[in-house]
């Protein structure tokens, strides 16, 4: 599996043609319009920012595994002395690059 995490500077630079509609009370637009004041930023950008935070820092979590001292050690011992592959690992990898590596490669 792959992730990629936007820049968030990039998002602020490029061409924009994408565009999300939100619906909020007048308290938390007030609010909104009171934080993007106070760092000198339009609603947009403070609202696009803010999202871009929230989403790369759930990202982020999502890519850390935390493992005791013991699971560590574990996991480094695996690393180091990996198994040897089974018979049906094998045949999967067979299989894969007959029927998707070589069709990938027409």
């Amino acid at each position: 599996m792959s992730l990629a995490i936007i820049n968030m500077e990039e998002g602020m630079t490029t061409s924009k043609t994408e565009q999300i509609e939100l619906r909020l009370s007048s308290g938390q637009k007030r609010l909104i319009e009171q934080g993007a004041a106070l760092q000198v930023l339009s609603t947009s950008d403070f609202v696009i920012r803010s999202a871009l935070q929230a989403a790369e820092g759930l990202l982020r979590n999502q890519q850390i595994i935390m493992l005791s001292p013991e699971g560590q050690q574990a996991f480094l011992a695996v690393l180091d002395a990996p198994p040897e592959p089974t018979q049906a690992l094998k045949d999967a990898a067979r299989f894969y690059h007959e029927h998707v590596v070589d069709d990938l490669k027409g």
